[in-house]
């Protein structure tokens, strides 16, 4: 159910989506919402709309959609990696009904059924739903050693004067690279890597400075199989 506050707005987007190509979202209760249809994992369609921003909608509470977009819709039971065959992955414009996706090809596409007909998916048996230009870019994406990490980089330091001075730095890098990092790809290998230091001095009257230095690091590879 949307707010009540958007529900005009929403509306009144519906008269110009046509317009402006955009996407429409019609709910069981009737409501409908004007957009960009974005994603979907099987259980829920994500969906933007300049009113709202951005939502999950389970796909039980969505009657139709709408999109002039192309996407990939992969089915469960097909297992995808890299460079892999995707001739049984429809592609093209997408139109939801009745809990069925189809799927209507670019002439010419050459994953298309005979004749560049329509191909009908229950949205239950449809395992992603994937904007085209992602799917193509993640299908043939070949990531170097150096690419595609991320994780965090920390820092801190921390002063104390009484009877003691004490001082402490401390710094940590974590970084993980997945490969490949989409969800809907069979991954192939997880690469953590993490190093964190600490370094302190205590300082008293007439007593030697205490120094502590520790080092910490650690790679981990795993291969999936």
């Amino acid at each position: 159910m949307l707010p009540q506050n958007c529900r005009a707005l929403v509306l009144a987007g519906v008269l110009t989506a046509v317009a402006f190509a955009q996407d429409v979202m019609v709910f069981t209760d009737g409501e409908r919402l004007v957009g960009k249809f974005l994603r979907s994992n099987g259980a829920s369609a994500v969906f933007r709309s300049d009113a709202i921003g951005e939502i999950t909608v389970d796909w039980s509470k969505v009657k139709e959609l709408q999109s002039t977009q192309a996407f990939a819709v992969i089915p469960k039971n097909v297992v995808l990696k890299r460079n892999a065959d995707i001739s049984n992955v429809p592609e093209g414009t997408i139109a939801v009904a009745d809990q069925k996706i189809t799927v209507t090809p670019a002439p010419g596409q050459s994953n298309a059924q005979p004749n560049g007909q329509p191909q009908t998916i229950a949205v239950a048996d449809a395992d992603h739903v994937i904007e085209k230009t992602v799917f193509d870019s993640e299908m043939q994406h070949n990531p170097n050693f150096l690419s595609d990490w991320g994780g965090t980089v920390t820092a801190g330091g921390s002063l104390v004067e009484a009877t003691q001075q004490t001082e402490t730095f401390t710094g940590g890098i974590n970084l993980v690279r997945l490969v490949p990092d989409a969800d809907w790809l069979r991954r192939r290998n997880r690469t953590t890597v993490v190093f964190s230091t600490s370094y302190g001095t205590l300082k008293q009257p007439a007593t030697p400075t205490v120094k502590t230095d520790i080092y910490h690091a650690g790679v981990e590879r795993d291969e999936y199989l």
